[in-house]
């Protein structure tokens, strides 16, 4: 079974464990205060969970659907961020300093990171320690690729080493990822058009095929009878 079935399915669980517990408490709140009717309550309970299940789920809908929206957004900038990092730390800025520019440059492009360097900017400011400021930073972006970041920095700043050399190998080494995963993309493209090929496409094609074929042959046979 494939891990996005059984995520769904543990997700599934823990919503029916959830309104099981709920049960529980509504039917002793009904004995506690409506003993006269607690069984026509309880009855009403037994027939609700589906439609509570139902009814809560699209609320969440619409927020989950903007957070992976804000995630993709993150995701598709982090490489420009990147480069504008290493240009700005090769120009003479210090990381703060760096940090700063950064979430102004994107500021149109990319605003889901400029908000984020803009708030890393601030806690920098405010006297946050450097490690903790871009670990809440990778935690807010919820990315791998801002925890590898932000893991790299500590031991870079712990070690002494060039930060302007170790962020242009890690831009390189994201980008050459992101390359693997567009062809990774690609490759899978071809086996997933095989069945909207195979219903959709092939259906049309062999009427338009066959289509003039069967008119001819109608037209024909009637006047040979």
């Amino acid at each position: 079974m494939s891990t996005p079935i059984c995520c769904a399915i543990g997700g599934i669980l823990g919503e029916l464990e959830r309104l099981k517990d709920l049960r529980r408490q509504v039917t002793g709140y009904a004995r506690d205060v409506f003993p006269d009717r607690a069984l026509q309550f309880i009855d009403l309970v037994d027939r609700g969970p589906a439609s509570c299940w139902f009814l809560s789920a699209p609320p969440r809908m619409f927020p989950d659907a903007q957070i992976r929206k804000c995630k993709q957004a993150a995701s598709h900038g982090f490489p420009d961020m990147m480069d504008l990092m290493v240009a700005c730390l090769e120009a003479g800025l210090s990381l703060d300093a760096s940090v700063q520019r950064v979430g102004e440059e994107l500021e149109l492009r990319h605003p889901v990171i400029s908000g984020h360097m803009r708030t890393l900017s601030l806690e920098l400011r405010a006297g946050w320690a450097r490690k903790a400021a871009w670990r809440a930073f990778a935690s807010r972006l919820a990315l791998e690729e801002a925890g590898s970041l932000a893991t790299m920095l500590r031991q870079a700043e712990e070690m002494g080493t060039s930060l302007g050399q170790t962020l242009r190998v890690f831009s390189a080494d994201m980008r050459q990822r992101r390359i693997l995963y567009a062809e990774e993309k690609a490759m899978a493209l071809p086996a997933k058009l095989t069945l909207p090929l195979i219903f959709f496409v092939f259906p049309v094609l062999l009427g338009v095929l066959t289509l003039p074929a069967v008119v001819m042959l109608g037209r024909t046979l009637p006047s040979t009878g």
